[in-house]
């Protein structure tokens, strides 16, 4: 349907079947058309007409849903939660006659096992960083990871075209030195030389000088007239004559020996200079030197961290600029573990451990706690040790997942966080009212999460041992959690509740 200038309609049939028909129209029509009547066409537009409905329904629907959000974030604080009767897991060591029939009997040397836990192969006690003492551009890498070095074995090569001029100039620099010396030490021999000459010219000056005083002396002893008077003068004049001759003689000598002390002294400057050239000279080999990267012992290469055309760089904030490779020896390896708070009580430093890794599953390795870190994971909620791997395997590679099976030592120690006199395993009890759907050995356990405000079901494993209403649990829970006693047949997980009593442990 489509108006036409306003005064005609026009009606098209359905698709495919056109019908077009035209006809005016009155005013009436066209007032049935758009819906009004004539008295709302002819009266003034009021105010808001036209409005949009959208946009006065949406402050109310903004509203509405604060709420409901606000209701879905805060429904837990305003509804009660269900009342349940709670207690506390608790654990005791067990006793020799109190271990099951299947569970492993002390080993030689070793006590009951206390507990087990998760850990990682590493390197012991540190991995080896190879990195490199010369700042430069790697020119070639001659290892790969995983690949075996032993010490000495070149890793990098560095591009060494700097380094090789600078080797040069020092060269050149200890040659110009050298050669200034020995200019000083020719020039101090002529010295001596000229200074021997002087003495020997003072010599013939001092003789000279005596022969022309005795020949001056006799002849003023004559009687006056006995020679001419012209003789006399010339005999005083000579004596004069080899008297300063003597004397500029002998300041010769002492210029020549002060020029000697003088070159003596720039002798030993220029030594001077020549050791701090040999210093220079040094510095630029070993510089040389370090432009090739070798192992510093046997080992295995963990990471690769460099490639050819990466610059390595010294004296940086970033950890790894000057590091070519992580090493790590294979007969050096230990193995960090976490310990969950609940056990680590039987901590203690030399304590015997048990390995075993998926890799090799028919074979075990022997252990020691070599040290307890001194902070806790507040996360984990565990409590790291290192155990060193007494007989480590060639296949064992860092990173790899280990299971620690920690034992009670036989004697007492003082050097963990306690020690363990009785040996036993640490075993975990709660009443027997809070074990439901019991098949076998598995059951389940309603328990309080975290904040002690909600419930959650768990899947337990029921242990061999008992002590009046309390029933042994070997998995499933930990010592310290809080279990609920006779749940409601409608409990759900995840269900706000409100605990209201413990329960004495026996």
């Amino acid at each position: 349907m489509i108006l036409n200038g306003g005064s005609h309609l026009y009606l098209s049939g359905f698709p495919g079947k056109p019908c077009i028909s035209h006809f005016p129209l009155n005013a009436e029509s066209k007032h049935w058309l758009s819906g009004d009547s004539p008295e709302e066409q002819n009266s003034p537009p009021s105010r808001g007409r036209g409005k949009p409905f959208w946009i006065t329904l949406l402050p109310w629907v903004l509203i509405l849903g604060a709420i409901l959000v606000f209701i879905v974030a805060f429904y837990d604080r305003f509804v009660p939660g269900t009342q349940v009767t709670v207690a506390t897991a608790i654990a005791r060591p067990s006793s020799e006659q109190d271990a099951p029939a299947n569970s492993p009997s002390p080993q030689a040397g070793k006590g009951q096992m206390l507990f087990q836990a998760t850990g990682w192969v590493e390197p012991d006690p540190l991995p080896i960083r190879v990195t490199s003492l010369y700042s430069g551009v790697v020119a070639e890498v001659h290892v790969l990871e995983g690949q075996s070095v032993t010490n000495g074995q070149l890793i990098a090569t560095l591009i060494e075209d700097d380094a090789q001029l600078e080797l040069r100039a020092a060269q050149v620099a200890v040659a110009q030195s050298e050669a200034g010396r020995n200019a000083l030490k020719g020039e101090l021999q002529l010295s001596k030389a000229r200074k021997e000459t002087a003495i020997k010219h003072y010599e013939s000056s001092l003789a000279q000088l005596g022969a022309a005083k005795d020949n001056a002396t006799r002849l003023r002893q004559l009687k006056p007239g006995t020679i001419p008077e012209r003789e006399l003068i010339q005999a005083n004049l000579q004596e004069q004559a080899n008297k300063a001759e003597a004397a500029a003689a002998n300041a010769k000598i002492a210029e020549w020996d002060a020029e000697a002390s003088r070159l003596e002294k720039e002798i030993t400057v220029q030594q001077q200079r020549i050791q701090s050239a040999m210093v220079m000279l040094d510095q630029a080999k070993l510089a040389l030197s370090r432009t090739k990267i070798t192992a510093p012992c046997d080992g295995i290469v963990l990471r690769l961290l460099t490639t050819p055309g990466k610059r390595m760089m010294i004296n940086m904030d970033r950890e790894d600029a000057g590091t070519a490779v992580i090493m790590y020896q294979p007969d050096h390896l230990q193995v960090r573990v976490d310990v969950p708070l609940a056990d680590a009580a039987g901590l203690s430093v030399g304590q015997s451990v048990r390995l075993s890794s998926s890799l090799l599953p028919n074979q075990s390795f022997d252990g020691e706690v070599t040290r307890i870190v001194g902070e806790a994971d507040l996360q984990r909620n565990t409590l790291q040790a290192k155990v060193r791997i007494l007989n480590p395997d060639p296949r064992l590679r860092p990173e790899m997942l280990c299971r620690a099976e920690f034992f009670g030592n036989r004697s007492s120690s003082s050097n963990g966080l306690s020690s363990n006199d009785s040996g036993g395993a640490l075993m975990v009890f709660i009443p027997k009212q809070a074990i439901q759907n019991h098949n076998g050995q598995s059951a389940t356990v309603w328990a309080l999460t975290q904040d002690e405000s909600h419930a959650e079901s768990r899947s337990v494993t029921i242990g061999s041992a008992t002590d009046k209403d309390w029933q042994q649990i070997s998995e499933g829970i930990r010592p310290g959690d809080r279990v609920i006693i006779d749940p409601p047949p409608n409990l759900k997980s995840g269900d706000r509740v409100r605990p209201i009593s413990n329960a004495k442990a026996p």
